[in-house]
């Protein structure tokens, strides 16, 4: 699993733990297609302060995903989402509610 290494990616996405099989999917259909994408459970390492590194995540990407699952918006993805929002609005960044 690769760290953020400050590379671009495509998509920023944030989800609901609880939906993660169905994100994961998600994201491998996605990927076959070429979209790089900024997700969590490959580029947070533990230890390390999340809060910097999912800001980066959203600032190094070039859109965000919300992905609204059948169990909702979870907790940590609303303060994502907030974050991506914020940014955004301040970047340009499109946010795409999935």
């Amino acid at each position: 699993m690769k760290l953020n290494d400050g590379n671009s990616r495509d998509v920023f996405i944030s989800y609901n733990s609880d939906d993660k099989k169905e994100v994961r999917e998600l994201i491998r259909s996605i990927t076959m297609k070429g979209v790089t994408v900024w997700f969590d459970k490959d580029e947070l390492r533990p230890g390390l302060p999340w809060s910097r590194v999912l800001q980066k995540g959203i600032n190094t990407s070039k859109s965000v995903a919300v992905c609204v699952g059948s169990n909702g918006i979870g907790p940590w993805e609303e303060e994502e989402m907030l974050a991506a929002l914020t940014l955004a609005t301040k970047l340009g960044l499109p946010v795409i509610p999935v």
